[in-house]
């Protein structure tokens, strides 16, 4: 691999009469040239900064940026160096042989013609690499698409990627994660990586596009059967939460093409629900582990597919092998009508499982229950402190029948009733246990995914005005998910391994449908000899 010190825009202008890009540059410079010259700069600097501190100490914090920033520098010439002598290594052609060997795409033999590609290093420079291109071994004739095809061998040994640093590509990622776009390119440019707002929205989608591109590749390899079940919730309480937000997501309704091109997108926007999952260790009292990572994932791709996400990351993480699973959320039906389904796939043990209705929405629905009634404030409030503490003691039959006798000679479709029959349902599951779960030390709430709601959507993805294509919105959920759980570096590492085997980003899935596979696994349980499957209610027993 031929590394050249050409300036980005100088690249994009250099080109031969085929139109592609030809260096010109001067090669990169070997590192102990590099070294020396370093030393040499600020050896002649020295003299300047010490006069500047000497005649103004206030000035100390413009010295110590602007020796920051010269050593910077050097330090990515130094690295183009190093790349550039690394690369005439013998070991390469080992490494070569290795990345297109595990590739998953079947790939030609190593194009002897080299090409030229625009890399960007963590201090800014941007330098020309002329490297190696395997292309497809099976031709479709029809153009690559988005998805890509072929992969750079030394590239992608040194988990470069789409023109970017690992770093650079870990940084503007990390950014855009926590800050919008403008925010996010002038902390990078305080850094000294300066880039406009296309290319820190183009490296961020593109980083978060393969991170879920990876997760895909994992979830199809755990639904046939091929992912293997991990350990590290072995032994341990382990709980998953699960609820919907609120994002605005733009559709672009029709492409207007004038004089043939497109010169306006008529688009709608309309709130969707990104569903969303953490799951977590907690302690003997319910409470977080102290230091635990959460794993937090998410989806705007509907129920069955955040359904599928949590059975994917139990199983690699090991969760049938649990002391207790507990399963946490409010009384959206769509959560616990797939919950058996998620045991099945696990291979969960159903008397470690446990399912908690949030007591923070059963109470509420209490207090529903009692201002339908038409009582007076006076007498509201003490029933309603009454059965709330009856309600919390896990009394919920007794709670039920004294809301019953209250609203006697009410009419059916009285809105009582409907609270009324919100209770019997959760109770009825075993999910109002209150007493048993203390003494199981389960959590009684579903705080952590309130909490992860508002810090993964809420801060970042909802706002005024500001709305989404559904793929970009997808990406930054993935960014800002592995940030806030302490797993960045870990998706990263996964990411980059996956992508150095295969640069295709297509990350689209069809999720099982749940219910239906549900109703068929019933349908087979009641023709069977043996006996059917337990029940959520002795799944809670203490």
């Amino acid at each position: 691999m031929e590394v050249h010190l050409d300036s980005e825009q100088a690249a994009m202008a250099q080109r031969d009469r085929k139109g592609k890009r030809r260096p010109q540059g001067r090669t990169a410079t070997p590192p102990a040239e590099v070294a020396a010259r370093t030393g040499q700069i600020l050896t002649e600097r020295e003299a300047e900064w010490l006069d500047r501190l000497a005649r103004d100490p206030a000035s100390f914090a413009a010295v110590e940026r602007e020796v920051h920033d010269q050593a910077r520098h050097q330090a990515d010439l130094y690295v183009a160096g190093l790349l550039a002598k690394a690369s005439e290594r013998a070991e390469m052609a080992e490494h070569i042989a290795g990345v297109t060997a595990a590739a998953e795409v079947p790939l030609r033999p190593v194009e002897k013609k080299k090409r030229p590609l625009v890399v960007r290093l963590l201090g800014g420079l941007a330098i020309t690499v002329t490297t190696l291109y395997c292309s497809p071994r099976a031709r479709t004739g029809k153009r690559r698409g988005r998805e890509g095809g072929g992969l750079y061998p030394e590239l992608a040994a040194y988990r470069i990627s789409e023109g970017s640093s690992p770093n650079v590509q870990a940084a503007v990622g990390r950014q855009v994660a926590l800050l919008p776009i403008e925010q996010a390119r002038g902390e990078l440019a305080r850094h000294g990586l300066e880039l406009d707002e296309k290319a820190v929205r183009r490296i961020a989608n593109e980083l978060g596009t393969q991170m879920l591109a990876s997760r895909t590749r994992d979830l199809l390899r755990f639904r046939r059967g091929e992912c293997p079940a991990g350990e590290e919730f072995k032994g341990k309480r382990v709980v998953v939460a699960i609820d919907g937000g609120r994002v605005r997501v733009r559709t672009v309704i029709k492409k207007v093409r004038i004089a043939g091109k497109i010169k306006r997108q008529p688009f709608k926007v309309e709130w969707r629900e990104p569903k969303l999952v953490i799951i977590f260790e907690t302690d003997e009292k319910g409470r977080m582990a102290k230091g635990c990572r959460p794993l937090i994932d998410g989806t705007l791709r509907g129920p069955d597919a955040l359904i599928e996400l949590v059975a994917f990351h139990l199983h690699r993480l090991g969760a049938a092998q649990a002391k207790v699973v507990t399963f946490t959320a409010d009384g959206a039906p769509w959560i616990w009508a797939r919950l058996d389904w998620v045991v099945a796939q696990v291979k969960l043990e159903p008397a470690r499982v446990v399912e908690v209705l949030d007591g923070c929405h059963a109470v509420h629905h209490l207090s529903l229950a009692l201002q339908a009634l038409s009582l007076s404030e006076e007498e509201r409030g003490r029933e309603y402190a009454r059965l709330r503490r009856l309600l919390k003691a896990g009394w919920s039959r007794v709670v039920i029948k004294e809301l019953e006798a209250l609203a006697a000679g009410r009419p059916e479709d009285s809105a009582v009733w409907r609270e009324i029959g919100y209770l019997i349902r959760h109770s009825e599951a075993g999910r109002l246990r209150y007493d048993c779960f203390r003494c199981r030390g389960v959590p009684l709430g579903s705080g952590a995914i309130e909490s992860t709601i508002r810090r993964v959507l809420n801060l970042r993805l909802k706002g005024t005005s500001l709305f989404w294509e559904e793929g970009n919105a997808e990406a930054v959920l993935q960014l800002r998910a592995a940030v806030l759980s302490g797993r960045w570096e870990e998706r990263l590492e996964r990411t980059r391994e996956a992508m150095a085997k295969d640069r295709r980003t297509d990350w689209d899935w069809d999720p099982p449908e749940c219910l239906a596979e549900l109703k068929a696994l019933d349908e087979g349980d009641e023709e069977s000899t043996q006996p059917s499957r337990k029940k959520h209610s002795k799944r809670t027993a203490a």
